[in-house]
């Protein structure tokens, strides 16, 4: 294990089940135990799911007027939100969302495939555990694509069943600590798709593969959290302890919360672009 990542001794990780909240306190979260607000960022698991459903963008992402309907977001109670990490855009409804934080000894780049490796063994352990077998995607050429969705596009880090997405995962590297975060579809959404997303011949097989579909059954979110709490603990070789943020972490993440909201990224409002 790469030293950058500092397991070593290490024996137990903090785990937060948070259960459904908004986009904007989801992200916030996130960043506030990724920013360790109280000098070094604690060791974190997180899971927890999107109410009401939501949109998040890629930290640098441009959204494409064309590929996401705002107005029928708003309609439809959808928050849109902009993600603190990379890639593209993503609905979050009935699905599952892990995040992974940890601090550094040192940012580097090499750290990034160190994390991706380590968390696709825990997330392939627990879709195993929910009966799918799965594989890190191949990596490929990256191809210039006007895309604006996650699904659409192919990355190394990808989780994949066959030659379908079934959960994607995006990062970032702060100075003094890194976090990870990633999604797993529990049901399909095609209404919510097929009224935001004008889907040309495309994209329309290219929907992201969810679990209900793969295994033919409804997966709870209890279940998946099960699943993902024994994923985890077996990939990572450390017992999970059940806690709750610290008073520093609650209160950046009210306050990153606060400022994601006035950034205007809720709902039918116009996105940073």
């Amino acid at each position: 294990m790469e030293s950058d990542i500092p397991l070593a001794g290490m024996e137990s990780i903090r785990l937060l089940i948070d259960g459904g909240l908004s986009g904007a306190l989801n992200m916030a979260r996130d960043e506030a135990i990724a920013l360790c607000p109280q000098g070094r960022a604690i060791p974190t698991i997180r899971f927890y799911s999107f109410s009401p459903p939501a949109i998040t963008l890629g930290r640098f992402q441009k959204a494409n007027l064309e590929e996401i309907d705002f107005n029928a977001c708003e309609r439809l109670g959808i928050d849109l939100i902009r993600r603190p990490t990379g890639g593209l855009a993503l609905l979050h409804a009935d699905d599952f969302t892990y995040s992974v934080i940890f601090p550094l000894e040192k940012p580097s780049l090499r750290v990034r495939d160190t994390m991706f490796h380590l968390i696709s063994v825990c997330v392939i352990e627990g879709l195993r555990l929910l009966g799918v077998s799965a594989r890190v995607a191949k990596r490929g050429k990256k191809k210039e694509s006007q895309d604006a969705w996650c699904f659409l596009g192919e990355y190394g880090v990808d989780i994949s069943v066959g030659e379908r997405k079934i959960c994607g995962s995006a990062q970032r590297i702060y100075r003094q600590s890194i976090l990870q975060h990633g999604t797993l579809i529990l049901a399909e959404n095609k209404r919510f798709y097929s009224e935001i997303l004008p889907l040309s011949s495309k994209s329309g097989n290219a929907l992201p593969l969810s679990l209900e579909e793969e295994i033919s059954k409804r997966v709870s979110w209890a279940e998946a959290v099960e699943a993902f709490k024994e994923g985890f603990s077996k990939g990572l070789g450390l017992s999970l302890w059940e806690g709750t943020l610290t008073p520093a972490e609650e209160k950046l993440s009210f306050l990153l919360s606060r400022k994601n909201r006035s950034n205007g990224f809720i709902g039918g409002l116009q996105p940073r672009v």
